[in-house]
């Protein structure tokens, strides 16, 4: 039930029935209504007694409309929008709540600001939709336009929605890395709005807590993070960052649709008219100008400060499932991945480090992980898999800004051994081991075919060998060898197996293959003449017809020649050799694998572009030309050289059959 009033065309009362309680609301002059909630069924006598003594108003009850139609009258009055049903009203909303208000054929559309103080859970209203049918007869030829664009302008007109609304700057087609797109960016007065494929999302300039730009670790894009008070919503998922990713050397010029005395009056120094520059830098300069915060970014003598290349200004790591980069900044951690996440250092209570200790070094662990304990009952987050070879400087970054960290005992050791000397460090001892294993390996290739060799040579058959375990049954030409073999003479006999004693004397097998070689002779002596014994052991290669018992020689190499020319490098192989293993350790730390070079070098090359390649491409073309010259002169050589030797010879036949 309502309580109404009225007593003239400049004032209004009514009174509303809310739950548990009576609305009273007051429409005055010049259009202004102000409402008060709370009064009681008894209430309603004292006011009306008192706004008839004072204002010469009747008081009267009203009612709402509770039937559900959608089919009604809409009603600009006072700084509201109202729609009613026979007469009454059914919702009412504030022009102060209307953001924006298009029209869209027959349709008004009015999109509403964004509330800050809703949960993720809470609905709310975010748009109303007016279907004005068009005017026939005499009606329509009184009006200018349709129903929809009139009652937009009434609306636009009540709410000063014209400024608001006016689009004043458009960058288009920007690459949104969160959420994930491609968006037109277009900054009106009080909001900006991101127009995509499916979704559109609007952004009002006071809910923008912070700008930041940072170097993407591919070295060509930057990162123009927006990070929100309140998070855009797109169903269930929110958004508590927006991730404009921006290539570097992209030009960009916009033009501000205001004149210079409007962009002085607004902006002053901070942005012009006409801006022109790198994409990063203009965009971040309008939208600092719009938003009026700070564009805060990597700054000299911070993480990494003597390195100047902007990729070493992250760590590569992972937050739960979600992989990304870690930017430790001057006031806050930033971590930019598909959901990103930003920790400020005055919410931080502690960090721990964790895999740091005296037995993960002696385990040789190349990753360490971190905890960030936070303050006021917030959620620790945990980074895993951050790379060693970040430790040291993350270390001293920490020290620096004065963040607790909780291990101090085990983190300092790890401190200690990364900036100790390199020996001191189980890994870096490891990978000098295995480089050196690998080049006395490289080196010894002559020696170990020598000893090969020499190995085949001293074989004999009837000597034990692996093979010989395996395959212990001999064919039967081995039994008729072995027959023919006891009835030889005594003299042979004893030749033999002094022979054999020698061989077994230079062979020098295992213990238990003697053991098992002394059994197979006393089993041999104790057995019959006319039984053939099955021989055990391995005949000379060649010898046997099964495939898998023999041994084939190995074959020597070739010794090349010395005076035969280097083949040509590849464009490739010249840069590397020349800049890219030097630039690899730069980036990866003295501490880096030949593999992680390598793969680094290999992936620098391709992101390389013809430009780039041009010096090496010819560095290249030169050195097989080099190689081409130098090689058919080679040959030549070659060629003189046995057309010499076959015509000495030759004459040499000659003088012999003179001789004779």
């Amino acid at each position: 039930m309502a309580a109404a009033a009225t007593g003239g065309p400049e004032a209004h009362q009514s009174g509303i029935k809310i739950p548990h309680a009576y609305q009273l609301k007051l429409r005055v002059k010049g259009g202004f209504v102000h409402k008060f909630n709370g009064f009681r069924s008894t209430d309603k006598d004292t006011i009306r007694e008192f706004a008839k003594e004072a204002f010469g108003l009747e008081f009267e009850d009203a009612h709402l409309s509770y039937k559900g139609w959608n089919w009604g009258q809409a009603i600009v009055e006072g700084g509201n929008v109202s729609f009613n049903v026979e007469g009454k009203q059914t919702l009412e909303v504030p022009l102060t709540d209307v953001a924006q208000a298009t029209v869209q054929k027959n349709e008004a559309i009015l999109e509403m600001v964004a509330d800050d103080t809703a949960l993720p859970e809470d609905e709310m209203l975010v748009e109303l939709r007016f279907h004005l049918p068009q005017s026939t007869g005499d009606e329509a030829a009184d009006v200018d336009g349709t129903p929809a664009e009139g009652f937009v302008a009434l609306v636009k007109q009540s709410g000063d929605l014209d400024v608001a609304g006016a689009t004043l700057a458009t960058l288009p087609d920007i690459q949104v890395q969160v959420p994930r797109g491609r968006f037109e960016l277009e900054l009106c007065d009080k909001f900006m709005k991101l127009f995509g494929k499916s979704n559109d999302y609007k952004i009002m300039y006071t809910a923008v807590s912070a700008l930041y730009l940072l170097p993407k670790p591919d070295g060509y894009h930057m990162a123009l993070c927006i990070a929100l008070e309140h998070p855009l919503r797109q169903g269930a998922t929110s958004y508590p960052h927006i991730v404009l990713q921006l290539p570097k050397e992209a030009p960009l010029e916009l033009e501000v649709a205001l004149s210079e005395a409007e962009c002085t009056a607004r902006f002053g120094d901070k942005l012009d008219k006409f801006e022109s520059g790198d994409m990063p830098g203009v965009v971040a300069k309008v939208l600092a100008a719009f938003t009026k915060k700070k564009v805060s970014g990597i700054k000299a003598g911070g993480f990494n400060g003597d390195n100047a290349d902007g990729r070493s200004k992250s760590i590569r790591c992972s937050l739960k499932a979600a992989e990304g980069f870690l930017y430790p900044l001057s006031k806050e951690f930033f971590f930019m991945s598909n959901k990103p996440l930003l920790i400020e250092f005055e919410k931080v209570a502690s960090i721990e480090f964790n895999r740091v200790d005296a037995k993960q070094q002696q385990a040789q662990v190349r990753t360490f992980d971190i905890t960030v304990h936070m303050k006021e009952g917030l959620p620790k987050q945990e980074f895993v898999n951050l790379q060693r070879s970040e430790y040291k400087e993350l270390f001293r970054f920490l020290k620096t800004k004065n963040i607790r960290i909780k291990n101090i005992a085990s983190a300092s050791y790890g401190d200690d051994v990364a900036e100790g000397d390199d020996d001191d460090d189980p890994y870096t001892a490891r990978l000098k081991a295995e480089r050196e294993a690998t080049k006395e390996a490289m080196m010894g290739d002559d020696d170990d075919d020598d000893d090969d060799d020499e190995d085949d040579e001293d074989f004999k058959g009837g000597d034990e060998s692996d093979v010989d375990e395996e395959y212990d049954e001999g064919s039967e030409e081995d039994d008729e060898r072995a027959f023919k073999k006891k009835k030889k003479g005594g003299d042979d006999e004893d030749e033999d197996e002094d022979e054999d004693e020698d061989e077994d004397e230079k062979a020098a097998p295992p213990p238990k293959k003697r053991k098992k070689e002394a059994s197979s002779e006393e089993d041999e002596s104790d057995a019959p003449v006319e039984s053939p014994p099955k021989k055990k052991g391995k005949e000379p290669a060649g010898s046997s017809k099964n495939p898998l018992l023999e041994k084939k020689p190995k074959k020597k190499r070739a010794k090349k020649d010395a005076n035969e020319p280097k083949r040509g490098q590849s464009a490739y192989m010249l840069w590397m050799n020349a800049a890219g293993r030097t630039i690899a350790k730069e980036a990866l730390g003295n501490g880096a694998s030949i593999g992680d070079i390598g793969k680094w070098c290999g992936a620098k090359w391709k992101e390389m572009n013809a430009a780039a390649r041009v010096e090496w491409d010819d560095k290249a073309a030169a050195d097989k030309a080099r190689y081409e010259r130098e090689m058919a002169e080679y040959k030549s050589n070659i060629r003189r050289q046995a057309m010499a030797a076959a015509g000495g010879s030759d004459d040499d036949d000659d003088d012999d059959n003179d001789d004779a």
